[in-house]
């Protein structure tokens, strides 16, 4: 897994916690980029991060 791998997953995450604070629990399978790069691949083996309702900390 490189770098921009990392990147585009991280922010996928960070996109998760987000709409999940705002419009509640999303489906992972609901973003794909046009360009057929999927952003949903399983991360630590699950497909979905579990949704916690902790503060988000950015640091």
């Amino acid at each position: 897994m490189n770098t921009l791998e990392l990147f585009r997953r991280f922010n996928f995450y960070l996109l998760n916690e987000i709409m999940d604070r705002d419009f509640g629990i999303i489906e992972c399978g609901s973003i794909i980029n046009p360009k057929n790069e999927i952003f949903n691949n399983p991360l630590n083996g699950k497909a979905c991060l579990k949704k916690k309702k902790e503060p988000l900390v950015l640091v």
